[in-house]
């Protein structure tokens, strides 16, 4: 990992692009629970980067302990947000209509093929 970071900050002098260390977090990925004993610390250009827990890429929530409980807990909350939303804004229509607001606005399950239900 150091080297791939010394890469960056070679292609950061080379094409005077800068990396931003404070928006940089890297997770250390293991299903162990026993605490690491040696957290290496790794730097972008001269600055170093934090330890996270979990980390937002890309709308998913990506832990360290490669559980999915807190993805499935915030797309949840997603949904019954846009439940809510579509039952409040259109409570005048039809039946009929309502249904085929939430089966098009709150049916994306984008993502939940990743989880792991067991």
């Amino acid at each position: 990992m150091r080297q791939l970071l010394r890469i960056c900050d070679e292609f950061d002098q080379k094409f005077s692009v800068m990396f931003n260390s404070a928006k940089s977090v890297w997770l250390l990925v293991s299903k162990s629970k026993q605490p690491f004993k040696c957290v290496p610390e790794l730097y972008i250009g001269n600055q170093c980067t934090d330890l996270a827990s979990e980390y937002v890429h890309l709308g998913h929530i990506v832990s360290a302990g490669l559980d999915d409980k807190n993805e499935i807990l915030s797309k949840q909350n997603s949904l019954c947000g846009k439940i809510n939303n579509v039952l409040c804004c259109f409570w005048k229509r039809d039946p009929l209509v309502k249904l085929k607001l939430l089966r098009s606005y709150c049916s994306d399950f984008y993502g939940s093929v990743l989880w792991d239900m067991t």
